[in-house]
């Protein structure tokens, strides 16, 4: 089995009320869901996620 394509899906979901946490603002929830398919049709799914929307270029970056 090979894997013949990963696509990379982000977003920036803002949560209802920010959260207050070492002296800063969590103002949304940086999601990266991750497919890999592969030639036997054999799809696998995952996720990262980061605050802010923060180092969101990374972890798309770090996936392709």
């Amino acid at each position: 089995m090979k894997v013949t394509r990963i696509r990379t899906i982000p977003a920036n979901v803002p949560l209802e009320r920010p959260i207050l946490a070492g002296g800063w603002e969590i103002k949304s929830a940086g999601i990266l869901a991750v497919l890999v398919e592969t030639d036997k049709g054999v799809v696998g799914e995952g996720l990262a996620f980061t605050l802010n929307g923060r180092r969101m270029r990374i972890l798309v970056e770090g996936v392709e």
